[in-house]
Parts: structure tokens; C-alpha cells; sequence
């Protein structure tokens, strides 16, 4: 990624890809759950502080750079800038943790750990969202009921053989496939959503909406909201790489702004759209279409394929933090004549993170508590706490004084995410 040089527009751009996709679909349930007089405007706020602690992310690799040039020495320093550009040189997020954070070892493993878990659940959520439509298809092209743990199952093999693939390039049209299943199924949505209502909405409409969804229906339901919107928002993993290859650094904020201005619009207003069109919203909107439309068949297939060749692109963000521990384990225990053997162990690494998925996904069989669990602890953690944490650390190492006016409102996002993770685990097992 980093030897491709991105304008702003593909930077905005791609953004805006790796943020919309299948949890999109389930933003109509929760703008509902939420209570849409709330959960409409607290959603801009959580795009802001995402926006926000993307900005601290790339701010603090600079920060970070410049502590390693001051813990090394001016001479050093010079005499390796003549090799090569300090500047050129680009830190991962688990760099920048283990520069920036007390206990600089511990906490780069930490935040290293914490990505891996983050990205395996994230993979889950696809298997899960995955299974649940190819459920449906089933019963509607074949007449036959499938467990979803049975097609997680089924699923597996192929998941774990796309993950064993040297280069990635061949699957680089699923960039173009989620921005077409992503783009039928708003339409699907819609064209169904106008068919099923008499009368296009209008702004009687509106106020029905309000009247039914205005409140919250309690604590827990906007707990739930919250969650799917951390998850949503939470792409910095991603994100982060997207802006160090950008091709004028200095454009960053004008592409945060852009790229989170058009996803809250985009995702709040596809789901306000739902909740007008369909008396009683899905968790998954798409579920709302007739079942036997050809056209939510399409639709699903498409997104069916989108899911399953995008998982191991996903995958490979966990997977790149984890194979060269393990191959570096390897390679000092292991005698040379055995070190051929390496692509096995490479191939072991990745079937294991793949099954690790699938186990989540078995585990947790709702999407409901894999979001819970995944977007309000983990994807709140490493987007919302960490970043202006590292932060405000390096600002204190070198200039002094700290900045806590992100930190502050993103650990009590943090904090109400935990809460949100553990009330809706028990809401929906209370035994």
C-alpha cells in the first residue's frame, strides 16, 4: 500500500470503501434502537472523534519519530539519514504504542494482541452476516433449512485456502464487487421499500418515524446502538495505512473530514430511509425484502461473494503481526536444514487465525453479540482510547503538556461500550 501514492480524492475514497459494506445494512435498526431524536446526531459525534483519533494516530507517528531521533543521538541520527530517509521510513500502530506508552514492550504487545482479537472478530461478524443471508438462500432456491454453524463449517475450507494465497492480487476485484453489492442492495432496499408503501413517504411520514422511534426504548437498546456505531466508525486499522500513503501528507484532515463527513451521511441517511420505508426494520434491513424476490436472491449472492473473498484480506492484517513472530520463533529454535519448511509454518499460522474465526463466530452465534463485543470493547479500545492516549504521551515527552479534549469524551465512550458489551451479553443470555 505504502508504494502507491494517493491523491485525495482515492485517499477520501477509499475511506469511504473500507467503512461501508454489510454493517451498513444494519444501521436502520440502530437508529431505532437508539431512538432516532438521539441516535441521528450522537452518530456525527461518534464520526468526529473517530475522525479525531485517526488524525492523533498519524500526528503521533511524527511524535514518535522524533523521540526515537532524540533517544538515539544527533550523531546517529546523521550518519543514518545519509542512508536513508528517516521520513520515508513508516511505523505500524504496535511501533508507535511501544514508543509512545509506559512499559514500552508490554504495551506494543498488548496493542499488537488486541489488533489480532480485533481483526479475528471482525472476521467472525462476516461469517456470521455471511451465513445468516446463505441461510436464507438456501430456504428460498433450494427449499432447505441449513444451520448457520453448519455453512460456518462449510465455509471454512474455502476461507482458509483464499488466506494461503502468496499475493493478494488477484483478489483485488473485490474492491469493485462491494462497491457494486453494496450499491444493489441500497437500491434492492429502496425499489422494495417503494413498492411495499402506497404512497411515497412524505413528511407526515416522517413524523410517524419520530413518534415510533424518537426514544429509546431503554438503556440496553441504545447500549446496542452504540456498539454497531463504534464498529462502524472504528476502521483506523485500515485507515491508518490509507493515510501514510497518501501522496501530500499535509492534505490529511481535509481527507478525515471528507471521508467521515460522507460516511455518517451515507450511513445515516441510507438508514433513516429504511426506517420511512418499512414499518418494522430487520437487523439486517436486507431481511425486509419480499423472500422470494429474485432480486434480494441477487443482491445476496453478491454480497454472499464480496464477504467471502474479502475475508482474507481482512485476515491479513491480523496475520501480518503474527507470522514474523512466529517464523522468528521458528527460525531461532529450529536447526538451518529445517528452516526450508518456513512457507508450512506460514501456512500453519493462517489456517489457525482462520479457524480462530470460525470458533468466534460458533461461539457467538449472534451478530448481535459478536457487535456487541467486537465494536463497544475492542474496536472502542484500539480507535477511540489508545490513539489520543499515545498522544498525549508523546506530547508530554517532548513539549511538555498534554492534550486531554479527545481523550476525555472517547474513554467514556469506551467505558459505555464496555457497559453495552456486557448488559446485551446478559439481556440476551440471562441464564
Amino acid at each position: 500500500m505504502n508504494e502507491q501514492q494517493l491523491s485525495v480524492f482515492q485517499a477520501t475514497l477509499a475511506i469511504f470503501k473500507i467503512a461501508t459494506g454489510a454493517a451498513s445494512f444494519t444501521v436502520a435498526a440502530a437508529l431505532s434502537e437508539g431512538g432516532v431524536l438521539v441516535s441521528v446526531p450522537f452518530a456525527f459525534v461518534v464520526a468526529a472523534l473517530a475522525a479525531t483519533t485517526i488524525w492523533q494516530l498519524i500526528e503521533s507517528e511524527k511524535l514518535a519519530k522524533e523521540v526515537r531521533k532524540r533517544s538515539r543521538g544527533y550523531e546517529k541520527v546523521q550518519v543514518e539519514q545519509q542512508q536513508q530517509d528517516e521520513s520515508a521510513v513508516r511505523l505500524s500502530y504496535s511501533e508507535i504504542a511501544t514508543i509512545a506508552l509506559p512499559f514500552s514492550k508490554v504495551s506494543g504487545a498488548l496493542v499488537s494482541f488486541t489488533i489480532i482479537v480485533s481483526i479475528c472478530g471482525i472476521c467472525a461478524a462476516y461469517l456470521l452476516f455471511l451465513s445468516s443471508l446463505v441461510e436464507q438462500l438456501c430456504l428460498v432456491l433450494f427449499n432447505r433449512i441449513v444451520s448457520s454453524w453448519a455453512i460456518i463449517l462449510c465455509i471454512s475450507p474455502l476461507e482458509c485456502i483464499l488466506s494461503c494465497l502468496e499475493s493478494y492480487e488477484s483478489l483485488r476485484f473485490t474492491t469493485l464487487l462491494g462497491t457494486l453489492s453494496l450499491v444493489l442492495g441500497c437500491l434492492a432496499v429502496v425499489v422494495s421499500g417503494l413498492q411495499v408503501n402506497s404512497s411515497s413517504p412524505n413528511f407526515q411520514s416522517i413524523s410517524n418515524i419520530i413518534a415510533q422511534h424518537g426514544v429509546m426504548e431503554s438503556a440496553n437498546s441504545f447500549a446496542r446502538y452504540l456498539s454497531k456505531m463504534l464498529f462502524l466508525f472504528a476502521v483506523h486499522i485500515c485507515a491508518y495505512p490509507i493515510l501514510q500513503s497518501q501522496k501530500d501528507e499535509s492534505k490529511t484532515s481535509r481527507v478525515l473530514l471528507s471521508a467521515f463527513v460522507a460516511l455518517a451521511v451515507f450511513n445515516v441517511g441510507f438508514g433513516f430511509v429504511g426506517l420511512l420505508l418499512f414499518d418494522h426494520v430487520q437487523e439486517n434491513i436486507l431481511l425486509n425484502l419480499p423472500p422470494a424476490s429474485r432480486l434480494l436472491s441477487a443482491v445476496q449472492i453478491f454480497i454472499c461473494v464480496d464477504l467471502a473473498f474479502t475475508f482474507p484480506l481482512v485476515l491479513a492484517v491480523g496475520r501480518s503481526i503474527l507470522e514474523p513472530l512466529v517464523l522468528a520463533n521458528v527460525l531461532s529454535s529450529t536447526p538451518s536444514y529445517l528452516h526450508s519448511s518456513l512457507t508450512y509454518c506460514r501456512y500453519f499460522v493462517r489456517v489457525c487465525l482462520c479457524y480462530l474465526c470460525v470458533i468466534l463466530a460458533v461461539c457467538f452465534p449472534s451478530i448481535n453479540d459478536m457487535l456487541s463485543i467486537v465494536g463497544g470493547v475492542v474496536c472502542a479500545l484500539l480507535g477511540f482510547v489508545v490513539p489520543p492516549l499515545m498522544y498525549c504521551c508523546l506530547l508530554q515527552r517532548l513539549h511538555g503538556h498534554v492534550d486531554i479534549t479527545t481523550l476525555v469524551p472517547c474513554s467514556a465512550l469506551f467505558v459505555f461500550g464496555v457497559y453495552s458489551a456486557i448488559s446485551n451479553l446478559i439481556v440476551l443470555h440471562p441464564e
